[in-house]
């Protein structure tokens, strides 16, 4: 709507229409507690409307008996009063009269005694019954109570118990095994001990003697060498070289290793002079070690003869002249 250039300011819906029953479904729950306190409300008013009208009875009984034992007592003062008023009436008379008061006062009394019974058999009695079996029953909830709680006590005392046992027999088990354990140890690390000092006496050995036959066949190596070189030069130094070769190629070469992307400006004209270059890099090197090996066998007799009467100490690699 707002394309169209139209603000909605307020929005009233003016009906729900609900096929599946979901807005009644959420009230069925509180209707229902609704109707479950209203149920209890009425279950109350009536248990106190019932007490009240049994208290109400129990009080008009005992008002009306109260009345008629009064009424009786007026009753019997006035016609008294009447009678010494008049003293003309005949004695019989006066006794007659005061009989049947008395039996009015004791058909009065009589009658307030049978209500009285009838309120002790209706209302009281199953009073103080229902108050018995509330009583009786608390009691023996109480007792029932009392007896689980021992009796859980009591099992929790037996399981700490057991508990006590068998961690005490763990620890006391623990502690043997520690103890053979640490015997053990104890004796294997003596032994390896030993057993590592006769290695490394062993191992001192061999490398002294390895040492030292290993500086002897170097001083070996350079005079059966320099011999070599005295006697034919150019096939010793060209086996040298020979063997070296892959190394110097690899050198002249590891230049362009390291080259990501090489432009040449003259095609593979180019490329043919870069590459003659480095051989001739190489070709320079080869020249250049022949020329230092031949240098060097004049001189190199005595050298090896020096080095040959040179022995290494004992205990340390020969050290060798680069």
């Amino acid at each position: 709507m707002e394309k169209l250039g139209l603000i909605v300011d307020s929005l009233q819906v003016q009906e729900i229409h609900d096929p599946t029953g979901y807005i009644r479904n959420l009230a069925l729950p509180h209707a229902a507690a609704v109707s479950r306190e209203a149920r209890i409300a009425q279950a109350h008013a009536d248990r106190e409307a019932t007490q009240n009208e049994q208290e109400a009875d129990a009080l008009k009984a005992a008002a009306r008996r109260e009345s008629m034992i009064k009424q009786a007592g007026y009753q019997a003062e006035v016609d008294r009063a009447n009678a010494e008023a008049q003293q003309a009436g005949p004695l019989a008379e006066a006794s007659a009269h005061q009989e049947v008061v008395v039996q009015e006062t004791k058909v009065a009394e009589l009658e307030a005694h049978r209500e009285e019974q009838r309120l002790q058999a209706s209302i009281r009695k199953p009073a103080d019954a229902k108050a018995y079996q509330e009583v009786t029953l608390a009691k023996a909830a109480r007792d029932a109570r009392i007896a689980g709680a021992e009796a859980e006590r009591q099992e929790v005392e037996l399981q700490a118990e057991a508990n006590a046992q068998r961690v005490r027999l763990e620890a006391v088990a623990e502690a043997e095994r520690v103890r053979v354990d640490a015997i053990a140890h104890a004796e294997s690390t003596r032994l390896i001990g030993e057993a590592e000092a006769a290695a490394t006496t062993a191992k001192g050995t061999a490398e002294g003697q390895a040492v030292r036959a290993k500086g002897m066949a170097e001083a070996e190596t350079i005079k059966a060498r320099a011999d070599a070189l005295a006697e034919n030069q150019d096939a010793v130094i060209g086996q040298q070289l020979a063997e070296q070769w892959p190394a110097i190629v690899e050198a002249a070469a590891k230049p362009f290793g390291a080259v990501d992307q090489m432009i040449v400006l003259n095609g593979a004209q180019g490329l043919s002079e870069a590459l003659a270059q480095a051989l001739s890099q190489g070709v320079a090197g080869l020249q250049l070690a022949r020329n230092l090996l031949a240098g060097g066998a004049n001189g190199g007799k005595g050298e090896a003869a020096d080095r040959a009467a040179v022995k290494p100490p004992a205990g340390r690699k020969a050290e060798r002249s680069p």
